[in-house]
């Protein structure tokens, strides 16, 4: 049996966040997200679920990375967030962030060095196209040059579609200005408020017919405490969820994905390798005709309640026949007769 492996642990701590961007998976915005509503983690809450992760041997590695919506709305949370992580054990400790704080070099530098002495080591910052008309890339810049003076990494995150490339947004930045910042770009996907806002024929990518996100999990909680094996849209659909951390342990949402069938066959195989028995099983027709990701794949199947429960039953049928096939087989190795002591 293959093992379960995480790379971090992901708090995503609220859906509220102050802009409101059209591209949004999780369409987040200033009033919660228009998919699952405004959830919030307690700071108590997330202290737990964090000394719980601790003690997690399938989290390899020593990161938490705390997202939203925008998890820097609640600021002095986020600082005790980042202490207790430290306290914890965890060495790799970041955020995602739009910089929306960094008002001024001062702001910006004055809130870096709390967020260091605080364990911060790394902060990742959207920024692209569909940001630009929400934060300042003035407030970008602020944090680039503020990072560079308290030794915190920073990567721009960045997205892309055929309409909009990355030299649209690097005309932002000198070339001073990028000095010690990684990018990281990705494409944009037609999920959550991008379905209904995105042109599909700009949109690029494909799915790979064998890819898989085996080497890729983060372990993941939603602002409703709900429990999930990765971040990037998986957590927007109700049927994968794993568990709750305000009435289920963490180790034991674990413990699920690593004994449920549908989620093993899904992380370890791949999304495609579901498409065959969605067809078999009548539900081909509720799928989107085409993909950009395994991600968007993994929600366009998860989001439908009905075609996540036919799934479901049909591997836990699978499941119990293995299962049934087992037992006979120890049954029939086993001697008819008891030897003579």
């Amino acid at each position: 049996m293959k093992q379960l492996y995480f790379n971090a642990l992901v708090l995503e701590t609220v859906d509220r966040c102050n802009a409101k961007c059209a591209m949004c998976y999780q369409a987040a915005g200033p009033k919660g997200s228009d998919i699952r509503g405004d959830g919030r983690l307690s700071l108590a809450v997330v202290k737990r679920v964090i000394e719980e992760a601790a003690d997690l041997e399938e989290l390899v590695g020593s990161r938490v990375h705390v997202s939203g919506g925008e998890a820097f709305i609640n600021y002095r949370e986020m600082i005790e967030i980042f202490s207790h992580a430290r306290y914890c054990g965890f060495h790799d400790i970041g955020a995602t962030t739009n910089a929306f704080w960094a008002i001024s070099r001062n702001d910006a530098e004055r809130k870096c060095t709390e967020l260091a002495s605080a364990g911060v080591t790394y902060l990742e910052v959207s920024t692209d196209y569909w940001h630009l008309p929400y934060i300042d890339p003035k407030r970008v810049r602020n944090l680039t040059w503020a990072a560079r003076q308290t030794g915190v990494r920073i990567m721009l995150r960045t997205l892309t579609s055929r309409d909009h490339h990355m030299p649209e947004l690097l005309a932002e930045f000198t070339d001073e200005e990028l000095l010690y910042v990684q990018i990281g770009n990705s494409t944009v996907a037609p999920v959550g408020r991008g379905k209904y806002s995105l042109d599909p024929a700009t949109v690029y990518g494909s799915v790979a017919a064998d890819a898989c996100c085996e080497t890729m999990l983060n372990l993941t909680i939603s602002p409703d405490g709900n429990v999930y094996p990765c971040c990037a849209g998986a957590d927007m659909t109700a049927s994968l969820s794993c568990g709750n951390v305000h009435h289920d342990f963490l180790k034991d949402a674990v413990l699920k994905m690593r004994t449920d069938q549908m989620i093993r066959q899904l992380i370890h195989v791949g999304p495609s390798s579901l498409l065959t028995v969605i067809k078999t099983l009548g539900y081909a027709e509720r799928l989107l005709p085409d993909h950009s990701s395994i991600c968007h794949l993994c929600w366009d199947i998860f989001r439908d309640n009905e075609v996540a429960d036919a799934l479901r039953s049909y591997y836990q049928d699978r499941q119990l026949e293995m299962f049934t096939a087992y037992l006979e087989h120890i049954t029939a190795d086993e001697p008819t007769g008891c030897a003579a002591v």
